[in-house]
């Protein structure tokens, strides 16, 4: 088992022009308007760094948009993995129909993840042949409010978290 940990999926790149990405099976896809603020979380490996381009690195389409991102790394050279994490939320890198695009109203994205058709994950980093490995693809729903230590539930704990910052100033 040579994942993160585990089992993982890679695919053999062979040297052509074409940018390869990873497309999401049906439980990615459909009404996912519950995960909007929440989080799209994978893991990613190349066989080789060097001939490093940029592109776009994650694809939302739905609702008759699409959604390009670019994160802000590629990945590292394996047997290592990058942890990637992105935010399904209008703000930040995320553009309408290309990466020179308008960013995404509110409405727009949320209207994207309640139809979501189409999931992608770039897949190649770099041109010509080499290995591409994808691992813990996950969605993760936003953190309720109170949830201050940032493990999904709001308990005796975020109190905790409260009490030892109860009078602190802000910077």
């Amino acid at each position: 088992a040579q994942g993160n940990p585990g089992g993982f999926i890679r695919v053999t790149d062979p040297q052509d022009s074409d940018t390869m990405y990873w497309l999401a099976g049906p439980g990615f896809l459909g009404d996912l308007s519950l995960a909007y603020g929440g989080a799209l979380e994978f893991d990613l490996q190349q066989s080789a760094t060097n001939n490093q381009y940029h592109g776009v690195d994650v694809i939302l389409q739905g609702a008759g948009l699409n959604l390009p991102l670019e994160t802000s790394g590629n990945p590292y050279q394996a047997p290592a993995w990058t942890h990637y994490r992105v935010n399904l939320i209008e703000s930040g890198s995320w553009r309408v129909g290309s990466l020179a695009g308008a960013p995404p109203t509110a409405e727009q994205f949320q209207a994207v993840l309640a139809n979501l058709s189409s999931l992608q994950l770039r897949a190649e980093y770099r041109s010509g042949a080499d290995v591409d490995g994808l691992d813990n693809v996950v969605v993760t729903p936003p953190h309720p409010p109170g949830d201050l230590d940032d493990d999904g539930d709001v308990d005796l704990a975020d109190y905790a978290e409260f009490q030892l910052s109860f009078g602190a100033t802000c910077p």
